[in-house]
């Protein structure tokens, strides 16, 4: 196993409308995948992973930042780092020392769809651990020390991300598109909303995350689900009368239409003095993940914008010399791709005018056998490389599932990819992506991407300028 937080990334994606109704839903079919009760109503999925020696459990509380009161979405950052202190009567030397005692790692980290309390440990010391997660969710150490110790983590780390243009290009251009949908950068505060936030406010936020009549679990490891669903039930429910009640149905993110005559509007994140400029393209897309059209999809983003053989980088990098780098992707969470890249002052005017160019250029390329051939090899050693534990392959599964999706699909995706011919591509491409982009999101310099902009022909009106510390 390879800690918790690589769980935890994997798994932030397990919320959704489909819990809901877990009880209807139609069998997985695959015999690996068991589906239980607990006693209060809860779900319980999980799989039997003989390889690693040891069990994960996942408290899958359904609330998340978007549960949370407007001005509080700088709690999500603050009450992960006071959750590293431990629960109150320990210190966190005590608390450290306990986890290690039993080989056990116990956390928690927030997403817009909800929170997760993760506990792994060898089969022998999980009631330990989950005694231990239980303690934190009843007893956090909501005070004031604590507080100011997250509260300076907390900051440093968002100023920090102020610094990195290309989380800021990402960061505006989804609260832009997509404001207050929890797949939308949710959790990710301001340095105002940190220094506001106070322990009142905390202990109610935590409240309400913790919510006992919304928490699902999920479980992987050599253990039988029998015999793990026996401690979840002594340890985290632990004869709560709380009944478990399934979540309302999250509505997918709208990919907005652009308003400016042109079609595209503009989105400036001024970040004046900077030496280098990002610039993004994105267009909508309506494509549902695991079939066929988003297999063409994906082998055709690989050919324009993957890596060194990607046109992107041949043309912008390598013929042009504007960039260091180049990259095209499509989204799964959000309706959109787009093509990206960044520049110095002297080049980003050039960049702005010919990236969509090249874009042009692809679209009516005729493609080879090779490079189709090359595209998909890439998303196969990508595709081993992300399924290679098979505790990988469950938070796929899980996460298809809790979307309403096949939660088998995710294993045809090879074959998805190798029925994908060069003459169908080059149709799905001119039918499907032959458009212009719908926003251009810049961040950098506005003395120098203003009139950058204006040469490439967007005119005034259709530029939104945005500041770094309204985000």
């Amino acid at each position: 196993m390879r800690g918790s937080m690589r769980v935890a990334a994997a798994a932030l994606a397990l919320f959704g409308s489909a819990v809901g109704s877990l009880a209807s839903s139609p069998a997985w079919g695959a015999a690996a995948i068991q589906e239980l009760k607990l006693s209060n109503g809860s779900p319980l999925l999980g799989a039997v992973d003989s390889g690693p020696p040891r069990q994960l459990v996942i408290a899958i509380y359904e609330t998340g930042c978007k549960a949370l009161p407007k001005g509080h979405r700088g709690a999500a950052s603050l009450l992960e780092y006071i959750a590293l202190e431990g629960p109150v009567g320990k210190t966190q030397a005590e608390y450290r020392r306990e986890q290690f005692l039993i080989n056990a790692s116990v956390g928690i980290s927030l997403d817009g769809r909800g929170l997760l309390m993760i506990a792994s440990a060898p089969p022998q010391h999980l009631e330990a651990a989950l005694r231990l997660s239980s303690e934190l969710v009843r007893k956090p150490k909501l005070l004031e020390q604590p507080l100011q110790v997250a509260r300076q983590r907390a900051i440093v780390r968002r100023r920090a991300q102020q610094q990195d243009m290309r989380f800021l290009t990402d960061l505006v251009a989804q609260r832009t598109l997509y404001p207050g949908h929890p797949d939308a950068y949710s959790c990710i505060s301001n340095v105002k909303e940190l220094e506001s936030l106070g322990l009142e406010a905390l202990q109610s936020d935590w409240t309400t995350l913790t919510d006992p009549t919304r928490v699902a679990y999920a479980s992987v490891g050599p253990m039988p689900l029998a015999q793990v669903r026996k401690l979840i039930e002594s340890t985290l429910i632990n004869g709560s009368k709380a009944a478990y009640q399934a979540p309302a149905s999250i509505a997918p993110a709208t990919f907005p239409k652009p308003s400016s005559p042109g079609g595209t509007d503009v989105i400036l994140l001024e970040q004046p003095g900077v030496a280098d400029n990002q610039v993004a393209y994105i267009w909508p897309q309506t494509l549902t993940v695991d079939t066929p059209d988003f297999a063409q999809a994906e082998v055709a983003l690989t050919l324009l914008g993957n890596g060194f053989a990607g046109r992107l980088m041949q043309e912008l990098r390598e013929k042009r010399g504007l960039t260091y780098g180049a990259y095209a992707g499509l989204s799964a969470s959000l309706p959109q791709y787009a093509s990206a890249s960044f520049a110095g002052n002297d080049k980003v005017g050039r960049l702005i005018k010919e990236l969509p160019e090249v874009y042009r250029d692809f679209v009516a390329e005729k493609q080879t056998e090779e490079r189709v051939g090359i595209a998909k090899e890439t998303l196969v050693t990508e595709f081993r490389q992300y399924t290679e534990l098979p505790q990988d392959g469950f938070f796929i599964a899980l996460t298809s599932r809790f979307f309403g999706r096949d939660p088998n699909a995710w294993r045809g995706r090879p074959e998805r990819w190798a029925a994908v011919s060069t003459a169908s591509l080059e149709q799905f491409i001119k039918q499907r992506l032959n458009s212009k982009p719908s926003y251009l999101v810049v961040v950098g310099d506005p003395q120098v991407l203003r009139p950058a902009l204006e040469q490439a022909g967007y005119a005034k009106e259709s530029i939104k300028t945005v500041s770094a510390d309204e985000l």
